[in-house]
């Protein structure tokens, strides 16, 4: 009996079965995208998700809401900015529930996009007057990746708290 990889090197495609497909812009617009996760067990409505957020967001030139499913809601921008402005005001909630959010680049599989992370401000409080700016830093690293912090190094010195933006792991519970 033949082995299963001589018989693959027998198989031969037509010439048109062959061919190859191109998928070309349609016209010269940028996009840009962010897809979203709705925390929540209530159905989504597409209109009040686009009314909302678009009072919240305020973005400079609209953007186009589409139903994913699976409580997931693509966004399409027309500015860069605006996706950069909506990412660094995170976190978002709805109807007091998460709504976490990933910027994703075309072509992109949303099946396969998998939302594990989202940003939220922490405080740390009572520390010690005196400890470096790094020190604190890395205090927060033990949480997760940081983000963002409201001081600069230098203001810092003689604060007795720090708020710092940070990456928190949404799979599992908070501690």
């Amino acid at each position: 009996m033949e082995s299963l990889s001589s018989m693959w090197k027998k198989l031969t495609l037509l010439e048109s079965e062959g061919r190859s497909f191109v998928v070309e812009e349609s016209d010269g617009k940028k996009e840009f995208f962010l897809v979203a996760r709705f925390y929540t067990g209530r159905m989504l409505s597409m209109e009040v998700i686009a009314k909302t957020l678009k009072g919240l967001w305020r973005t400079r030139r609209g953007f186009k809401v589409r139903d994913m499913g699976e409580h997931r809601v693509l966004f399409i921008f027309r500015e860069e900015g605006d996706v950069e402005q909506i990412m660094n005001r995170e976190p978002w909630t709805s109807d007091k529930h998460l709504v976490a959010l990933k910027r994703i680049e075309k072509h992109t599989n949303l099946s396969q996009i998998q939302f594990e992370t989202t940003c939220m401000w922490v405080q740390l409080h009572n520390l010690p007057i005196g400890i470096s700016f790094s020190a604190a830093k890395s205090i927060v690293f033990e949480v997760r990746k940081v983000f963002k912090n409201n001081l600069e190094e230098n203001k810092y010195e003689g604060c007795n708290f720090e708020r710092v933006r940070v990456g928190v792991d949404i799979t599992k519970p908070l501690c």
